[in-house]
């Protein structure tokens, strides 16, 4: 499943780029991606959602080695959800009907494990599916709700990597500080969300960014970077949170989108890459040259995506082709990873 959610962010971005920047008056584009909302809404419901669905049910991430009803009713649903979103825009409505469903599956299957085994974490993941939800018709609030599982997570495994990776435990966990930057964070969304453009809000969404910074500087990416190049993925997708904060605390100075896309591309994309990479590339060896390439093209699609909002006119395409060329470039690798390379035999069993 993680190949497919891949496979489609490969596929919708250079769609959206070619209907919004490239060829807009082309009749051959469909009518039901046209709109800024269907590019919302294929990222977050139709990749965003795969991947954490993907993360939190067990037997997809097994596909296609899992063969039960379960994973056939997920992946029938979530196919069917990207087959209609590219119909016409009253067959469209029929493909959110499909995501919903989606979702609903793996409400039942995350709340069954629950009910057996009431542990936080399983109670936790029981309610993602039902946030996800509301990224039908709201997918940029879902979008922050998905930021601070990201948050989460990461704090749990890059500190480790990085001690992991490099000699001599560099890398700090300061409870204090974790319990400072994740509270702000929370604080921030919610401020923004019943006080949205008010001076409390971009005040609370700077004080998390600053926190969050702090944070991320704890553990040593200064090391990271050099040690590991999964690692330094991570890094480099995580940096991207206080970049969001810090231009969503701009308010009107900030150029239009450029928060949306720290947090969109940056941060969510870069970090569910990392993830997907780190998960394709297992049993883990040295990155092959498919890593590498998908890694470099990350960042400039990312870096060339956030600088559109900033630049002149005139750079705008050629900025666009970059960022396009990029992010597709990443995620086809994750989708060709494994698919014949001997350094990658017997991972199918992961996914």
């Amino acid at each position: 499943m993680y190949r497919l959610a891949a496979l489609w962010a490969a596929l919708a971005v250079p769609l959206w780029s070619a209907i919004a920047w490239f060829w807009p008056d082309a009749s051959a584009w469909p009518a039901a991606a046209r709109s800024i909302d269907w590019h919302a809404r294929a990222m977050v419901s139709g990749y965003v959602g795969a991947v954490v669905v993907s993360f939190l049910v067990a037997p997809l991430r097994r596909w296609p080695a899992d063969r039960s009803a379960q994973a056939w009713a997920l992946l029938v649903a979530w196919l069917a959800a990207r087959v209609l979103s590219l119909w016409s825009p009253d067959w469209a409505r029929y493909g959110m009907a499909a995501d919903l469903v989606f979702f609903g599956i793996a409400a039942i299957v995350l709340g069954r494990r629950a009910l057996r085994a009431p542990a936080p974490n399983n109670l936790l993941f029981a309610a993602a599916p039902w946030v996800l939800m509301l990224s039908v018709a709201a997918p940029m609030q879902v979008l922050e709700m998905v930021a601070i599982l990201i948050a989460v997570l990461a704090g749990r495994v890059i500190p480790g990597l990085v001690n992991t990776r490099a000699p001599g435990r560099r890398a700090q966990i300061r409870p204090d500080l974790e319990r400072i930057a994740l509270g702000a964070l929370v604080a921030a969304i919610g401020l923004r969300a019943l006080m949205p453009g008010s001076a409390v809000a971009d005040l609370a969404a700077a004080l998390a960014a600053l926190a969050n910074l702090y944070r991320w500087w704890n553990w040593a990416p200064q090391v990271g970077f050099r040690a590991d190049l999964r690692l330094a993925t991570m890094l480099f997708a995580y940096a991207w949170l206080p970049v969001w904060l810090l231009v969503d605390a701009a308010g009107a100075w900030a150029p239009a989108g450029a928060g949306s896309h720290a947090l969109a591309a940056g941060l969510v994309g870069g970090m569910t890459w990392a993830m997907m990479n780190r998960t394709l590339a297992e049993p883990l060896g040295p990155p092959c040259w498919l890593e590498k390439t998908g890694a470099a093209a990350l960042a400039v699609g990312v870096l060339a995506r956030f600088a559109m909002a900033f630049a002149p006119a005139t750079a705008w395409l050629p900025l666009a082709a970059a960022a396009t060329l990029g992010w597709s470039l990443a995620f086809g690798s994750l989708a060709l990873r494994g698919l014949g390379g001997p350094a990658h035999k017997g991972q199918e069993r992961r996914q």
